[in-house]
């Protein structure tokens, strides 16, 4: 008589834990690595351009990323706390949560864009005038991706909190295409350079 060998329970759960466990992280992972990209493509492109225009970018790029930084922490605590509430079954709570961060984020991009768009800012990062001039244009024009990058990043800690972790990839994917399409038109076709490769960025952070 043939035996059937039994599965224990606990072995059960750690093997439908692991799959929920890639199936959420996956797109979060490769949506992080892509949050970045832009940043590379556009020194990628403008090293093409011109070794000052690629200095420019490489020097301000940094600025930009330190700002986003600040909000994305903001978004962590959104996500918890959506997270939690939405476990609790109090959805209005976890809306009242997304809604405040929402407001925070602006209040923080309209204070990170008086820093970026300072002229203290731009000298401080390149003494050379000729250089300080477009590290300055390049801020000055990413500044404006700042608010639209807040609220998309807010609104997808939310997603992530909920469990819908697949719209960061999503969300990521379409900026990065873009983006590039965005900088190969502007820089090369238009040959706008530095600015053009700043409008691009913000042009695709507009869209989600």
């Amino acid at each position: 008589m043939a035996t059937v060998e039994t599965i224990p329970a606990g072995a059960v759960r750690t093997r439908d834990e692991r799959r929920r466990l890639q199936r959420t992280s996956w797109p979060l992972i490769v949506g992080n690595f892509a949050q970045f990209m832009p940043t590379v493509v556009n020194t990628i492109l403008l090293g093409h351009w011109s070794t000052d225009a690629m200095v420019s970018a490489a020097v301000a790029s940094p600025v930009y990323l330190m700002a986003i930084m600040g909000i994305t922490g903001l978004a962590t605590s959104t996500q918890v706390i959506v997270a939690r509430r939405a476990g609790e079954a109090r959805l209005p709570a976890a809306a009242a949560a997304v809604h405040c961060a929402l407001v925070l984020a602006a209040v923080l991009s309209v204070l990170l864009v008086m820093v970026m768009v300072g002229r203290f800012a731009s000298r401080a990062l390149a003494p050379e005038a000729s250089m300080s001039a477009d590290v300055l244009t390049y801020l000055s024009v990413m500044s404006l991706a700042l608010p639209f990058a807040g609220t998309t990043i807010i609104l997808r800690a939310a997603l992530n909190g909920l469990g819908y972790t697949g719209a960061t990839l999503r969300v990521a994917l379409l900026v990065n295409v873009t983006n590039l399409l965005a900088d190969v038109v502007l820089i090369y076709g238009f040959k706008l350079g530095v600015l053009g490769s700043a409008i691009g960025t913000v042009t695709a952070k507009q869209l989600p």
